[in-house]
């Protein structure tokens, strides 16, 4: 993952601030560290890498059970299990949430 793409996932994809991505995916990382990434200067490690490309695949298989469960005409579940950190979960639901506000812009 180069700067630009981790810029584009922040900006466009979660909608979070610097400060957010750092505390949330940035595996212990500060604010300063996560800006170098995006300016460049220093390359993304692989382990945050891999933490918002498996965000961006849980992300995809919520949206699809979103999608299911109202193409069966229940109310759709935007929670996520008891398990998983809080502050992720807060990012899953927020970019779950946009999709479907997006879609429904969208003829």
């Amino acid at each position: 993952m180069d700067s630009k793409e981790l810029e584009i996932i922040r900006t466009h994809v979660l909608s979070a601030s610097v400060r957010d991505a750092a505390k949330v995916f940035g595996c212990g990382r500060s604010v300063r560290t996560w800006k170098k990434w995006e300016q460049g200067e220093h390359p993304v490690p692989e382990d945050v890498e891999e933490m918002l490309l498996n965000f961006l695949v849980s992300l995809e298989a919520h949206i699809e059970a979103v999608k299911l469960q109202i193409d069966e005409g229940q109310s759709p579940d935007l929670s996520f299990p008891e398990s998983e950190d809080k502050d992720y979960g807060y990012f899953l639901r927020k970019c779950t949430s946009v999709y479907f506000t997006i879609m429904e812009l969208i003829p």
